[in-house]
């Protein structure tokens, strides 16, 4: 979704723009094509994605580095004297990158065989167990017990065969290889049971989505994302995030539309309270605040998709949901 990012955040030579998900690069050098002078701070957590800035930093100065996962990095901006309120745009481009995926060492893919990984900030490949007091995914498979491992797979793949497939892993232990988990997926799944887009996605999917979301704690990341984007924004100005499954989507949108998380609804309080209405409830002056209290203003109430051409031509971007917000102060 290159144009409407860049149509968002509307590059300028004045402008600073953080990408909280540099990867390989792709939206930052769309947008530096526009407007050449631009400053860019090109954060990621993954090693591989750091040393492609470090590369684009030799010859483009206005690119700044910085290896950080999403709940350090307001400590690594100011560090590096990125002050609060100072940018004029974020980019987060959620989940794992074409670049991760496609390499089978990194243990991302159940397509391609590789080491039980998953970690995108830990390249080790070779070991069966916690490094350094991170989890990688042969941990999880080989470890974890079924209730736990159950649980997982529910709660971050929303699969609803989790306790089958939890049972079915813990019976083929030990797992090694990316490919010998999907086959062990695959196998406790009952044939043609589930819905048109259930049965067309790999058994393995959703499994591999939970244990990578696990391995990594995105979800608690992704929210630490845009909490940090509010803090660094300037007033106004606007933060563009761009999710792949639901859960992501659901932070996002709460975030973006004001939606307290404690809430079981995906309502906003506007909702709540319209709902409430004719209840025999009365709204205290505190709810009436809380009402209006928002600390971002959406660009739209709809979500952006990518279009046929751009699914054609990546069709990894199928699922894509682009959101975007301007800052609002509090």
């Amino acid at each position: 979704m290159l144009n409407t990012v860049r149509d968002i955040l509307k590059p300028a030579n004045n402008k600073v723009i953080l990408d909280m998900t540099f990867g390989s690069g792709g939206h930052s050098l769309n947008l530096l094509k526009q407007a050449p002078e631009m400053r860019i701070i090109a954060a990621d957590r993954d090693s591989l994605a750091n040393s492609i800035a470090l590369d684009c930093n030799n010859y483009m100065s206005n690119i700044l580095p910085i290896k950080s996962k999403f709940s350090q990095l307001k400590y690594k901006l100011i560090a590096n004297g990125v002050l609060p309120s100072s940018l004029d745009g974020v980019l987060i481009d959620c989940g794992v990158s074409s670049m991760q995926l496609d390499d089978a060492e990194r243990g991302f893919s159940f397509i391609r065989d590789g080491p039980l990984n998953m970690s995108m900030d830990n390249p080790r490949k070779d070991k069966n167990e916690q490094i350094k007091g991170k989890k990688n995914a042969s941990f999880v498979v080989n470890h974890l017990n079924e209730k736990t491992l159950s649980k997982i797979i529910r709660k971050y793949g929303e699969e609803r065969h989790a306790k089958l497939i939890a049972k079915r892993i813990v019976e083929n232990r030990l797992i090694n290889s990316t490919l010998e988990l999907a086959d062990v997926i695959s196998s406790a799944i009952p044939r043609g049971y589930g819905s048109r887009k259930e049965l067309s996605i790999h058994p393995a999917t959703r499994t591999f989505q939970a244990i990578r979301i696990y391995v990594n704690d995105e979800l608690n990341e992704l929210n630490s994302a845009i909490e940090c984007a509010h803090l660094f924004l300037n007033e106004g100005c606007p933060c563009v995030a761009i999710s792949f499954h639901s859960l992501e989507d659901r932070i996002v949108k709460r975030h973006f539309h004001s939606i307290d998380f404690n809430m079981k609804n995906n309502l906003s309080a506007r909702q709540q309270m319209i709902l409430s209405a004719g209840k025999a409830y009365t709204h205290s002056m505190k709810d009436i605040k809380n009402s209006v209290r928002k600390g971002w203003k959406p660009l739209s109430r709809k979500i952006f998709n990518p279009d046929m051409q751009e699914i054609l031509a990546n069709p990894r971007s199928r699922s894509a949901k682009l959101r975007a917000a301007t800052k609002e102060l509090l």
